[in-house]
């Protein structure tokens, strides 16, 4: 029960509730030291001792020091547990605009009770595991998807991401190419395929949005079209590179002399 309504005040109540608790504390045990010092005195030694009688005796200046301190330090840890806090949040907050989703659950950050974080945390860490499970079995399908796909078309296919590491190839352009089967999956493309034309139009998809087609790549005798693909965000996260071997067209409409690109 504690716990359950704790947790739900506000950082900034609690710490209001802190430093009068402990002002009243300390007032407390001081004016429990001054009654009984008072009866003491009265009592064994007959001398009535009242506060007003030594108050202009007292050292102001060291009492104001340690008033000064305690409050610093109350101040000291009221930041502390308020940017700990807040950091919390922002981590979460970051962590939801990873994934894009900072619109959808904006309430999962702008809570600043202990209850709303932990409430959120667990809410986020079962959502991220749902995720993760989807992603994985999403993965699964997709990689023997695109497999069947790819390895059904005649023509050399393969898909790269923004860091020009091939992710998948069919047999036909490992075979155009010269290449082990599965030697270059994993690998950056300039590794293994060092052509200058190809990367150069590999850098340019990525970076503004540009298509090729048919561009013509002499030194492995094929004409090559690239595309670039999204995801639901707009983001490009892959190219989709399709060879044809000069036989197979009767000219080309791009040369590697001059390459052009066309937006989408």
């Amino acid at each position: 029960m504690f716990n359950l309504v704790s947790h739900r005040l506000s950082i900034f109540i609690k710490l209001l509730l802190f430093i009068a608790g402990f002002m009243g504390a300390v007032y407390f045990i001081t004016f429990c030291v001054y009654q009984t010092l008072s009866e003491y005195l009265l009592s064994t030694y007959n001398i009535s001792f009242h506060f007003s009688d030594i108050f202009p005796s007292l050292p102001i200046n060291y009492i104001l020091i340690g008033v000064l301190i305690v409050f610093i330090l109350i101040i000291f840890i009221s930041l502390d547990l308020i940017f700990f806090i807040k950091k919390i949040n922002d981590q979460i907050k970051e962590s939801l605009s990873d994934r894009k989703l900072t619109e959808q659950f904006s309430e999962f950050y702008s809570g600043m009770t202990f209850f709303n974080i932990l409430k959120n945390l667990k809410s986020l860490l079962s959502l991220y595991k749902s995720f993760d499970n989807m992603k994985t079995a999403r993965i699964v399908l997709e990689s023997s998807t695109i497999k069947q796909l790819m390895n059904s078309v005649s023509e050399g296919l393969f898909l790269i991401n923004k860091d020009l590491i091939v992710t998948h190839i069919n047999h036909v352009a490992e075979h155009d190419l010269g290449l082990i089967p599965g030697e270059i999956i994993g690998e950056a493309m300039s590794r293994k395929i060092n052509n200058e034309i190809l990367i150069q139009a590999l850098e340019k998809v990525f970076e503004f949005d540009h298509k090729y087609m048919d561009l013509d790549i002499k030194q492995y005798d094929l004409f090559v079209s690239i595309y670039p693909l999204k995801d639901k965000f707009g983001d490009i996260i892959r190219a989709l590179v399709i060879f044809n071997k000069h036989d197979s067209k009767k000219k080309p409409v791009l040369s590697a002399s001059s390459p052009k690109s066309s937006k989408k």
